[in-house]
């Protein structure tokens, strides 16, 4: 979980979010991940998928 925190925060090209993060991993991730909002807030709004994998409280 800290690599991919790390990963989404600190990723300096593309590259870096392909050859580091798993689809499948950051999906069943994505819940736990402690992000700041507007870095959850933009993934979201990219990735519309990665909002509905969450079931709870926004952990942001």
């Amino acid at each position: 979980m800290d690599l991919y925190r790390t990963v989404i925060n600190e990723a300096a090209a593309p590259d870096d979010l392909h050859r580091y993060l798993n689809e499948d991993a950051l999906r069943s991730l994505w819940e736990t991940i402690f992000l700041p909002a507007p870095v959850r807030t933009a993934w979201e709004r990219r990735f519309p998928d990665l909002a509905t994998t969450r079931t709870s409280v926004n952990v942001a």
